[in-house]
């Protein structure tokens, strides 16, 4: 007999409503600060086929270095916008925002403790709903939480493929945010 309580229909149905509310809060036109200078670095890293180590896109001072933390963000930036163009970059914002809330809810305890605390995870959503921008630093929240959860299933059942995947998810995390640093 397991002395753990087990979620009532209505606590799963109130998770989904998380994640309906995460993919409507998130879906939305993309914002134009800073996404028009990512698309157009992701393109010259495709189109030269390295990352920049100037300022390229300097009137004033092109040959100014840049130090080139955002790589593969752009190319995915670019590369979703060659094939669906801005209407596909406010999918890959929605997608993005629900998959940061799914590791990080996950990472919070299995899915029937997620059930059970649904209303909190309705609230953290709400929280996060005037910053759930095409911006970077999506990708430290979801790299973040997936480096915990690989250092956690490492510690729970010491597997190296949790050792790989935290090494993999360091890499990814380096070179699409500075964050990487946490």
């Amino acid at each position: 007999m397991s002395d753990r309580r087990e979620p009532t229909p209505l606590q799963w149905a109130a998770l989904a409503a998380v994640g309906i509310l995460t993919v409507a809060v998130s879906l939305f036109k993309v914002q134009m600060a800073d996404v028009p200078w990512h698309l157009a670095t992701g393109r010259l890293i495709v189109d030269s086929g390295v990352f920049p180590t100037a300022n390229t896109f300097s009137w004033t001072f092109p040959d100014y270095p840049l130090y080139q933390q955002y790589p593969l963000f752009q190319v995915m930036l670019y590369a979703t916008w060659k094939v669906a163009g801005f209407h596909g970059l406010s999918v890959l914002t929605s997608l993005l925002w629900t998959a940061v809330v799914a590791v990080w809810v996950r990472w919070g305890g299995d899915w029937r403790q997620a059930a059970i605390l649904a209303p909190a995870w309705f609230i953290a959503v709400l929280g996060l709903q005037r910053h759930l921008l095409l911006r970077p630093e999506v990708l430290s929240l979801l790299f973040l939480g997936l480096l915990l959860l690989c250092l956690d299933g490492l510690r729970r059942d010491g597997r190296w493929g949790w050792f790989v995947g935290a090494v993999v998810v360091q890499w990814m995390w380096a070179n699409s945010h500075q964050l990487f640093a946490i």
